[in-house]
């Protein structure tokens, strides 16, 4: 396993470079790091949704439950799309979960 490793140094090196040029651009430019981060979470949402919906149709189809994953898929969507649409509110709902989260469990670490 070492020998691996010693003969693939390069590869850590280059890791290590492309974090730490990460690390000073998401630092440097917060702005546009939020953004990307809220692009994103806004494709994934969207993918996610579409592929609930598949599951929904198929579960349907087996004649199975299906009404709580369309409506998974139909949320994930429309939260995907208002993100794309308008990052800022996404920003500041993200910040405010944060704090919320934060608040919670501090109280209840009290």
């Amino acid at each position: 396993m070492i020998s691996i490793l010693v003969r693939n140094w390069w590869a850590f090196v280059a890791r290590g470079v492309l974090a730490v040029l990460f690390g000073l651009i998401a630092l440097f430019t917060p702005d546009i790091t939020m953004l990307s981060l809220v692009l994103v979470f806004a494709a994934y949402a969207r993918a996610d949704g579409v592929m609930a919906l598949i599951g929904a149709v198929r579960a349907a189809k087996e004649g199975e439950r299906w009404s709580l994953l369309a409506l998974e898929g139909v949320v994930d969507i429309v939260i995907g799309a208002v993100a794309a649409t308008m990052p800022a509110i996404t920003v500041v709902v993200f910040v405010a979960l944060i704090a919320a989260r934060a608040l919670i469990s501090g109280g209840i670490m009290l």
